[in-house]
């Protein structure tokens, strides 16, 4: 989920794990406190939660959609094989 920051006490959070994925994956980002945002990085399968509590981010991060548009590695494609052809002169 973009635009929302986790808040609320870590331990009501784990309490409300109903499900959890096999794949691990990375999350890097930031741990904001009252004395400041310090970088973290975690490794941590998907999971889904009966309830946890969020807000909205109050400054934009802006990020690229996860996917490219439809038909966008087709046209990729036909772009490096043209490029990749020797020129005739």
């Amino acid at each position: 989920m973009r635009g929302v920051d986790i808040i609320g006490t870590p331990l009501n959070a784990l309490n409300r794990i109903v499900l959890t994925g096999q794949k691990m994956d990375v999350f890097n980002g930031e741990c904001g406190a009252e004395s400041g945002s310090i970088p973290v990085a975690a490794a941590a399968p998907a999971m889904l939660f009966s309830e946890i509590e969020v807000q909205k981010v109050s400054q934009g991060h802006e990020r690229p959609p996860l996917l490219p548009p439809p038909g966008i590695e087709k046209a990729e494609l036909a772009n490096q094989q043209s490029s990749s052809k020797p020129e005739v002169h």
